[in-house]
């Protein structure tokens, strides 16, 4: 055995650790078309010069020039990163009349004698991959790579990061990516640029369709904290920058697959890091879902590991329900309900953001932050596009056991969340964070303090009181209402979310799902026309007989709410009135399809719904 091994070392004896690094001129073909052959040459040159001069500074090596790009090698990382940035930084800051695109990746190569020493190895083709890859101006590293640096950026103040999502590299499979930049200019935004091919988190059926949404405008939020807007073919989101790709087949299939393996860990390892979520939450959610879909008459099959994905992600599996056809009958709301559903797309962002999230917070000796996950109607599988605010739960356990102020971890997590760039975009409210303005998300603390023998978690209740919440039982409650109902719920609420955004922004998201929970277990409604209506007809003969608010006590822990629906006269009257307008509308537009007056029927439910229906 010894000598079999050495036998081999002595084959591979002369590899040695370099970190490569490739610099490409961004569209030198356009630039001498347009500029003539001298003057283009004269920019390559001068791009090269600048390239070569920067690598000699930081100690490295120029191997060879390969037409208008540069390949350098450094003794390590950290060099490579430094002279990567500066080049970023001197082209930007000088205003140079050309961009570059770069990758760096660490590992073993082996040297080629040839008259100029050259290099062979899988670290050389990633660099070359990623600076492939790269969108102008941007500093690309493999994973590998940056988990060597990571613990190195904590003392490099002016560096900034972010995980790009798992993407897929030419010839090199599925690669998850890190953008690194200098804090004075932050993250390419890529508008102009092709961006790298989204992470997947489900893959469709394979005998459904993906949903044709159209697209929704990027925020101009700027280098936001990841923008919740998106499309399913394309558009920039940030952090993270990702955008769509076509087809079916998605990384979530290939990574945690049936097997539930992601290069030799379980999913749930892959992140629980980030989320929390047990190997044991897996198989219990993942077999939730699946008997809800029983029930219905349905099979769970179509679900697959997708829902096990979901799961081991850390998320609820109702948000697998985003990607699944719901049932609607009627063709006008099937539409509506699929242009405002989710796609895969949007619950992409939100892993990407998790995981932003967790490498700006996580591992500080100064800011104990445990577990970072959404909330809210996302995770309840309600939310709609556009998204407007995603809930982000921060989970802090103090090593010593204290309540701190509000007021002082708001600041806490606002001062480390500036350092890494998103000082533009934040804002601070008396109990949350708020990041992005448009599609924004809202990062809640929650305090989990050691109580005798159990955990007990609280919630910021003003700058200065904490009050005991379960943070995830809202979630259970709308599992159980799921099951209960079946896939025809989600696809109501969402519908009549869309009525509450555009006629009852009074009533809160929680309150008007477990209103309908309550109306389900009386009667059948159906997400079209005459369900919406009976709906409308049911709520206000319940409201007209109440004269206080009609949702149990809150205190009572079967329904999880904060308050009452409506907590004071004033507000309690003008609910009705909505509900009044509303119910003539959806009376009208009834009437108005019995006499097949479809045209006025439309602009009806356009008036309950918002515009986009029947667009």
């Amino acid at each position: 055995m010894r000598e079999r091994l050495f036998h081999q070392y002595k084959q591979l004896q002369d590899n040695v650790a370099l970190c490569s690094v490739f610099f490409d001129l961004v569209d030198s073909t356009r630039l001498k078309q347009q500029l003539g052959p001298l003057e283009g040459v004269a920019l390559s040159l001068r791009h090269n010069e600048l390239c070569a001069q920067t690598v000699d500074l930081y100690q490295g090596r120029v191997v060879k020039h390969i037409g208008d790009a540069i390949y350098a090698v450094f003794p390590n990382p950290l060099p490579a990163l430094l002279a990567a940035l500066d080049v970023k930084y001197n082209i930007i800051k000088e205003n140079l009349p050309f961009q570059t695109k770069i990758g760096l990746s660490f590992g073993l190569v082996m040297p080629v004698r040839t008259p100029d020493t050259d290099y062979l190895g899988a670290s050389i083709d990633m660099a070359a991959r990623l600076a492939a890859q790269s969108a102008p101006n941007q500093v690309l590293l493999d994973e590998s790579t940056f988990q060597i640096l990571k613990p190195l950026l904590k003392s490099l103040d002016k560096v900034i990061f972010r995980f790009l999502g798992i993407q897929e590299l030419k010839g090199l499979s599925y690669t998850p990516l890190y953008e690194l930049s200098h804090s004075e200019l932050g993250f390419v935004q890529e508008k102009s640029a092709p961006s790298p091919q989204a992470t997947r988190f489900f893959a469709l059926p394979n005998n459904t369709p993906p949903a044709t949404i159209p697209p929704v405008p990027p925020s101009s939020a700027g280098v936001s904290a990841g923008s919740s807007g998106g499309s399913p073919e394309g558009g920039s989101v940030s952090p993270g920058d990702l955008t769509g790709s076509k087809g079916s087949t998605s990384v979530a299939s290939r990574f945690f697959g049936r097997t539930g393996t992601a290069g030799g860990s379980s999913a749930a390892d892959a992140v629980s890091a980030v989320t929390g979520a047990s190997s044991s939450s897996v198989a219990v959610t993942a077999a939730t879902f699946d008997q809800a879909a029983t029930q219905q008459g349905g099979s769970a099959s179509p679900v697959g590991s997708a829902v096990t994905a979901a799961a081991a992600a850390g998320l609820s599996p109702l948000v697998q329900t985003y990607l699944e056809p719901l049932p609607v009958a009627d063709e006008a709301f099937r539409h509506f309900l699929r242009r405002i559903s989710l796609n895969r797309d949007d619950v992409d962002q939100v892993f990407t953001m998790l995981q932003n999230m967790h490498y700006a917070l996580k591992d500080r000796a100064d800011f104990p932050v445990r577990k970072i996950r959404p909330s809210g109607s996302f995770m309840r599988g309600t939310m709609i596009r556009p998204k407007k605010s995603l809930d982000l739960l921060v989970e802090i356990a103090p090593p010593d056991g204290k309540t701190p102020p509000v007021t002082v971890v708001l600041g806490q997590m606002r001062e480390i969340l500036s350092k890494v760039g998103w000082n533009r975009d934040i804002e601070e409210y008396p109990t949350f964070l708020l990041l992005g303005h448009e599609d924004s998300f809202r990062i809640s603390p929650l305090l989990a303090l050691a109580e005798g023998e159990k955990e007990v978690f609280y919630l910021p209740n003003g700058p200065d009181t904490w009050i005991p919440r379960d943070p995830q039982a809202p979630e259970r409650w709308m599992s159980a209402a799921f099951q209960r109902h079946g896939p025809t719920f989600l696809a109501l609420i969402r519908i009549l979310r869309a009525w509450q955004r555009t006629n009852c922004r009074i009533l809160r998201t929680l309150h008007l799902e477990m209103l309908t929970d309550l109306l389900l277990r009386k009667v059948r409604l159906e997400p079209g026309p005459e369900g919406l209506y009976n709906w409308f007809r049911y709520v206000h003969q319940i409201f007209s007989q109440q004269k206080k608010p009609f949702l149990a006590d809150p205190s009572d822990s079967t329904y999880f709410v904060d308050g009452y629906m409506m907590t004071n006269p004033a507000t309690f009257n003008q609910f009705g009135r909505l509900l009044s307008h509303s119910l003539q509308l959806a009376t009208e537009a009834v009437n108005l399809a019995q006499q097949k007056q479809y045209l006025l029927v439309q602009n009806k439910w356009r008036a309950l719904l918002g515009p986009g229906f029947g667009a």
